[in-house]
């Protein structure tokens, strides 16, 4: 069971059993007087472990007041220098404890060691990256059940990838001999020129071979092309290769989202990397 999306005023968030928090994804500072009790209450009654909240770095104190502590941020996310900031509030105290902190630990060591080194050479004979569309949806649908036991969007479905396209998020596709065999997407908030490279994935046999470094390395540049200012990335802390792609690529390590998101069969872990993106030529 997926989570699902509701509002409270300008703010929106959504909740759910699988994830067991609730994830608020835009707030406005003038929400916040009726929100956190009401964010309280709703975590309180349906006995979730966390609340993760992305606001601008000046309501945070509000957030710390209310027992939350900053996990997370993107630089400028909202222009003019406002950082974007990821607060949580635990309701239970041992989802708040790291489960594999040397894991964790060890792999932002390696994808530091790598910081800034690019993107190796192209090792495959890849078709050129090209933004998938609606008569994609079936064999998308198909790469993420083989890559994901789980995942907190209903990404296993058609018909939530063709509406996707329709809100702000662009996927890109790498295909071999008209197979796709890598995945990944920019979800755009276009009304703060921010943009989320996410839901990458590369099948078995597509694996060690430069995909996920070539999907972002194109998604970036169509992202500068629409004037998007700001990209960022919650990867799994426990994924190796996904942090150092970000790290290789140029993006700063955020912060720890701990304990945060179903994806891959578990509760896991998230990594923020972000940068600025540079502006389209």
């Amino acid at each position: 069971m997926y989570d699902r999306i509701d509002r409270l005023d300008s703010t929106v968030f959504q909740h759910g059993a699988s994830n067991d928090r609730v994830y608020v994804l835009s707030t406005v500072a003038e929400d916040l007087p009726q929100l956190l009790p009401y964010l309280e209450n709703l975590a309180t009654k349906r006995r979730y472990g966390k609340v993760v909240a992305k606001c601008a770095a000046p309501s945070v104190p509000v957030f710390e007041e209310w027992g939350a502590r900053i996990e997370a941020r993107i630089g400028d996310y909202y222009g003019e220098g406002v950082d974007a900031c990821f607060v949580a509030r635990y309701f239970d105290e041992q989802r708040a404890d790291e489960r594999r902190p040397d894991a964790v630990a060890e792999n932002l060591a390696i994808a530091r060691g790598k910081a800034g080194e690019g993107p190796g050479q192209r090792t495959a004979d890849w078709d050129p990256v090209a933004v998938a569309g609606p008569g994609d949806v079936e064999p998308m649908s198909h790469v993420y059940q083989k890559v994901f036991p789980s995942y907190p969007f209903p990404i296993f479905d058609p018909a939530y990838l063709e509406q996707a396209m329709q809100n702000d998020v662009v996927f890109f596709k790498l295909t071999r001999d008209g197979t796709i065999g890598a995945l990944a997407s920019a979800e755009m908030d276009v009304a703060h020129g921010a943009v989320e490279m996410t839901d990458f994935a590369t099948l078995p046999e597509f694996r060690g071979q430069g995909a996920a470094q070539e999907l972002l390395q194109a998604m970036e540049a169509a992202m500068a092309e629409r004037g998007l200012r700001t990209t960022f990335t919650i990867a799994r802390a426990y994924s190796t290769g996904m942090n150092v792609t970000f790290a290789k690529c140029g993006y700063d390590y955020g912060g720890t989202l701990v304990n945060n998101t179903n994806i891959a069969g578990n509760i896991e872990s998230m990594n923020i990397w972000w940068k600025p993106l540079p502006a389209a030529s």
